[in-house]
């Protein structure tokens, strides 16, 4: 019998041909929350760690690493209303273990109202953010992808220990803390 303590679970993305998707979601909603506890093993590439349609569809958001506008060592997150929104943190050189937190909304007004990324329980401060908005919309009804984008295009290399999507008004601060504790629990 493994150890869970010493052996933490986590599913394997080799970089070139895994990935999974959940049947089509609807969230009914302006906003959404990414928590994802995840190593990334490569700076190479762009990879997808979860999104949403095919990631140019309106009503979408995704959760991506490392390759963000020409920029490696890098997290970032996007939704996309009747305009996209991105923004990512540099400055994570691969391997890189963290939880990540993604707080997005279609409605925010600024680019920083419409993506907020946190990397171990620490907001932070965006060194891309694409416009200043998302523009307005809802979340449309599509599938989830986690580990590469719905066309088999930009796998991930890398462990995921857990994802959780949330759909609505962000949690309270002190949830958003205790998911991270316990997303961080499942990584040591």
């Amino acid at each position: 019998d493994a150890d869970p303590a010493k052996f933490p679970a986590y599913l394997r993305f080799d970089g070139v041909d895994d990935g999974m998707m959940t049947s089509a979601i609807t969230p009914g909603t302006d906003k959404a929350q990414f928590f994802a506890g995840l190593e990334k093993l490569s700076d190479a590439a762009f990879q997808v760690i979860a999104e949403t349609g095919t990631g140019t569809q309106t009503g979408t958001i995704s959760l991506s690493a490392s390759l963000l506008r020409g920029t490696r060592q890098s997290w970032a997150a996007g939704v996309l209303g009747t305009t996209s929104c991105a923004g990512g943190a540099y400055g994570f050189p691969a391997p890189d273990k963290r939880v990540l937190t993604a707080l997005l909304d279609i409605a925010g007004s600024t680019s920083t109202e419409a993506v907020r990324l946190r990397l171990n329980g620490v907001s932070q401060t965006l060194n891309y953010a694409s416009t200043a908005s998302a523009g307005t919309g809802v979340l449309g009804t599509y599938p989830l992808y986690i580990g590469r984008r719905s066309s088999g295009s930009f796998p991930l290399n890398g462990r995921l220990y857990g994802l959780i999507v949330r759909f609505g008004a962000p949690p309270p601060p002190q949830t958003i803390a205790d998911t991270e504790d316990w997303l961080n629990q499942r990584m040591a």
